[in-house]
């Protein structure tokens, strides 16, 4: 396993400072393997993190990205910790989603990886997980987090300067990787449609006709957080496009 550096003194929390530290750990991943798994420097993995994560990804579809952290603590919307109710319920061995909420392991297949330091380069002053977060959004790729994290967040200082002490996963394995079958179910949490549009009717009768049990099925607005992120997002990317010979800051 590779080890970069930061080289810029003292942890600061800045966005950019960061990227720069993630983006070396990117650009770090072996071209003939299919994943590269980027761990923060507060990662507390639990054993044979590496031997049962080849395993966990053989059920993943091969352009996703990967989790193996689904957390709680700070701004976390509520809802996540209803989808790791629901994944414990059912027995889930992962938890799907539209969205990327956090950094501390994120797993992307090898020949993604360019175009996702394309478009994370352009995003200023946003940090790290949010630029990953951003692309996927952005391309319309799943999230796929393994249930239950093989990785939590050590309550020690980081280069991110964040509060560590308050972001735990939701279930963390206690034991060896290679002790989880991941033949369990998934659990796919989200459908997005038009503004005003209803499809609840359509998708229960949809879910039911397919001979599937509904357990429960919500309508949600955008969070603070959503918004944020695809406020940042679509900023950075118009700042990137626009002519040179501005007067500068």
């Amino acid at each position: 396993m590779a080890v970069l550096w930061d080289s810029e003194g003292p942890a600061s929390g800045n966005a950019d400072r960061v990227w720069r530290t993630a983006r070396g750990g990117w650009l770090l991943h072996d071209p003939d393997a299919d994943w590269h798994l980027l761990l923060q420097d507060d990662a507390w993995p639990c054993a044979d993190l590496l031997a049962g994560l080849e395993n966990a990804l053989e059920r993943v579809p091969p352009d996703a990205v990967v989790s193996a952290y689904l957390g709680r603590g700070g701004a976390t919307p509520a809802r996540w910790g209803r989808m790791a109710a629901q994944a414990d319920r059912t027995g889930a061995s992962f938890v799907v989603s539209w969205k990327l909420m956090w950094g501390v392991a994120i797993i992307l297949p090898t020949k993604r990886i360019g175009e996702m330091i394309e478009r994370a380069d352009r995003m200023a002053g946003v940090t790290d997980d949010m630029r990953v977060a951003g692309w996927a959004d952005r391309t319309r790729t799943d999230v796929w987090y393994t249930w239950p994290s093989l990785v939590d967040h050590r309550p020690v200082p980081s280069l991110t300067k964040h509060h560590a002490k308050n972001r735990r996963a939701e279930r963390h394995h206690p034991g060896s990787a290679l002790e989880l079958a991941w033949t369990g179910p998934v659990v796919e949490v989200s459908v997005e449609t038009q503004p005003g549009v209803d499809v609840r009717a359509d998708l229960a009768r949809a879910v039911v006709g397919g001979g599937f049990d509904l357990l429960e099925m919500q309508r949600m607005g955008m969070s603070l957080e959503d918004i944020f992120l695809q406020v940042t997002t679509t900023d950075a990317a118009h700042d990137a496009a626009a002519p040179a010979g501005g007067e500068g800051l």
